[in-house]
């Protein structure tokens, strides 16, 4: 039989409020640069709460399991004006081990996203000893003949001189540099990392929301989030909970890929639920 983990879903209830960045690269007018990056300092809640245990209908598991999970509300507005950037509904579920092939529990993401598209994303999870690794994002748009990025880098260089107070010029380029940034000189204790993804390579997206008059194709999304125990100097027993997550959106329109990038830092602001 295939042991069971401990579930992270239940590290995620209660409301995270916290501050990030919206990064969109979207094509240029006809007779100007043929790349443009919209960037939007965020502030964002993301309120979690609990759904199952749910009938996993997947055959033989565990004794007694069933897909736990949570049901989320993330909203995110400009830091400067409170419009809104994005909203976006969805649920986490923890999918139980299946004890005739052997296969470790996962987790699994459902989420109707900015671009109008309903996908599900599948993924695992894992506990780390101490801070994360948060690796680079690109907000260059990709030739999907190719798989080469468009050459823009000029104009992007010179679109970083325009970033929100308080945002690195190299968020433009590299969103995560952000999250980077924000735990620099934190003492993380432990961190559990979720990490899920959905392409054209594996037929996991449901249909179109009906509200998209042209539906553009969406070529993939990868998101992470990264559930942080920080150490209190001050209080050496006392520990603070932090939620981090970057997510990339990539469309297919005519060839090429364009990223919609979102990363926030957020602390825990009311008791689980």
């Amino acid at each position: 039989m295939t042991p069971a983990r401990p579930g992270p879903l239940e590290e995620l209830r209660g409301t995270w409020v916290g501050e990030g960045l919206s990064v969109l690269a979207e094509p240029g007018p006809r007779a100007g640069p043929p790349v443009l990056w919209r960037a939007t300092a965020t502030h964002e809640a993301i309120m979690f709460a609990t759904v199952g245990p749910l009938v996993s209908g997947r055959g033989p598991t565990r004794p007694g399991a069933g897909m736990f999970g949570v049901q989320y509300l993330h909203d995110a507005r400009d830091a400067t004006s409170g419009r809104g950037v994005f909203i976006e509904p969805g649920v986490w579920l923890e999918v139980p081990g299946n004890v005739q092939s052997g296969a470790l529990s996962s987790v699994v993401r459902f989420a109707a996203l900015r671009t109008g598209h309903a996908v599900l994303a599948d993924g695992d999870w894992e506990n780390l000893d101490g801070p994360p690794s948060i690796g680079s994002v690109s907000s260059m748009p990709v030739d999907l003949r190719s798989r080469r990025p468009i050459a823009a880098h000029e104009q992007l260089e010179s679109q970083a001189g325009e970033m929100p107070p308080g945002v690195p010029a190299q968020a433009l380029a590299d969103p995560n540099a952000l999250l980077q940034r924000h735990i620099e000189g934190q003492r993380i204790t432990s961190t559990t990392v979720l990490s899920v993804e959905s392409g054209p390579d594996i037929e996991r997206r449901l249909p179109h929301l009906p509200f998209v008059a042209v539906h553009p194709k969406t070529l993939g999304l990868q998101a992470t989030l990264w559930i942080e125990t920080i150490a209190d100097p001050a209080k050496p027993r006392r520990e603070v909970r932090q939620l981090q997550y970057g997510q990339r959106i990539v469309v297919n329109v005519d060839g090429v890929g364009w990223p919609q990038i979102s990363v926030a830092t957020l602390r825990r602001a009311s008791p689980k639920r």
